[in-house]
C-alpha cells in the first residue's frame, strides 16, 4: 500500500476533573473521552525521504509545530525506517478549539503510517509512541468511550456511550490551556461528583452519568471569559439536556434532544458565531 486516507476524530469531555499535581507541575485528571462525528481526514503517501505537510487551513503550521509532522518523526525513529511521508490534511475539527484536532491528526498519522508501511505495532504501542507527543494523543489512537486518568497516558475502556446529537460552539476568541490551569485553583472546589458519575458510565447507567457531567476548569475559563458561561446559560434555555466546556475551552458542547433538536440549537448560535456544528457521539 502507497497511500491512504483516514479520518480523524474530534473529542469532546463528558466529565473532567483534577484530583492532583505532579512535583514536575503536571496536573492529575480523570477524564471521560468521547469520539464525535465531526473529523478532518488525513491522507497519507509514501515518499522516499522527508516530512512534509499540506492542509486546507490558512493557520495551521506545515513544520515540526504541527503535532502531525512530530507524530512521523516519532514513527519513523521508533521503527528505523528511512522512508519519508506526504501528509495531507483536511481540516473540518475547529483549530485551538479544546476538541484534540491536533492530537487527532497526530494519532491519525501514526495508526496510517503503520498500515502504510505494515510494521505491524498494537494500538497500545501506538498509544505509548502518542504520549510523547501529547496529553489526548493516546486516547485518540484508542477512541470511543474512555476514561483516562494520570496526565492522560492512563486509559480504561468504557462501554460505549450512545449515540446522541452534539452541537459544539466556538466563540471568536482562543483560551490558553497553560493560563487556565496555572490559575486552576484545587482547593477552592466544591465536593464533586467524579466517582460516581465514572460508577454511572461503567454500569451503563447513561441518564444518571449525563445529570452529573462536569468540568472542573469552567471555575477558571468562564471567569476569563464570562461569554463561556453565557453561551451554556443559552443553550440550557434552548433545552439541551446538557451544556459543558470541552477541556480548557472555549468550545461549548451542549447534547440535545434529537438531531432536529440541534439543527435549531446549532442555527440560533449561527447567528452570531462562525464556527458552530451540529454532529452526534460515535
Amino acid at each position: 500500500m502507497e497511500a491512504i486516507t483516514i479520518p480523524a476524530y474530534a473529542k469532546i469531555n463528558l466529565l473532567l476533573d483534577i484530583v492532583g499535581k505532579r512535583q514536575d507541575g503536571y496536573h492529575l485528571l480523570k477524564t471521560v473521552m468521547q469520539n464525535l462525528a465531526l473529523c478532518d481526514y488525513i491522507s497519507l503517501e509514501k515518499t522516499s525521504s522527508g516530512i512534509a505537510i499540506e492542509t486546507t487551513h490558512p493557520e495551521l503550521p506545515t513544520g515540526r509545530e504541527n503535532l502531525a509532522y512530530k507524530a512521523a518523526e516519532v514513527f519513523f525513529k521508533y521503527t528505523g525506517i528511512i522512508s519519508g511521508v506526504k501528509i495531507s490534511i483536511t481540516k473540518n475539527i475547529p483549530v485551538a478549539a479544546g476538541l484534540a484536532g491536533g492530537s487527532s491528526n497526530a494519532a491519525a498519522v501514526l495508526t496510517g503510517l503503520n498500515t502504510i508501511y505494515k510494521t505491524g505495532l498494537t494500538p497500545h504501542k501506538l498509544a505509548s509512541l502518542g504520549a510523547r507527543l501529547g496529553a489526548d494523543v493516546p486516547f485518540c489512537v484508542i477512541g470511543g468511550t474512555v476514561l483516562a486518568e494520570g496526565i492522560g497516558e492512563k486509559l480504561t475502556l468504557l462501554p460505549s456511550f450512545p449515540r446522541l446529537p452534539v452541537v459544539l460552539v466556538k466563540p471568536d476568541f482562543g483560551v490558553s490551556t497553560a493560563a487556565v490551569y496555572r490559575n486552576f485553583n484545587l482547593e477552592s472546589l466544591p465536593e464533586r461528583k467524579t466517582e460516581k458519575t465514572i460508577v454511572a458510565f461503567k454500569e451503563e447507567n447513561f441518564e444518571l452519568a449525563l445529570n452529573d457531567l462536569e468540568n472542573v476548569l469552567e471555575t477558571v475559563t468562564c471567569k476569563m471569559h464570562p461569554e463561556v458561561a453565557e453561551i451554556k446559560l443559552q443553550m440550557q434555555q434552548l433545552g439541551s439536556r446538557v451544556s459543558l466546556m470541552c477541556g480548557s475551552g472555549p468550545t461549548v458542547f451542549c447534547i440535545a434532544k434529537s438531531m432536529d433538536h440541534a439543527e435549531e440549537i446549532a442555527a440560533h448560535f449561527k447567528k452570531k458565531y462562525r464556527e458552530v456544528y451540529a454532529t452526534y457521539t460515535i
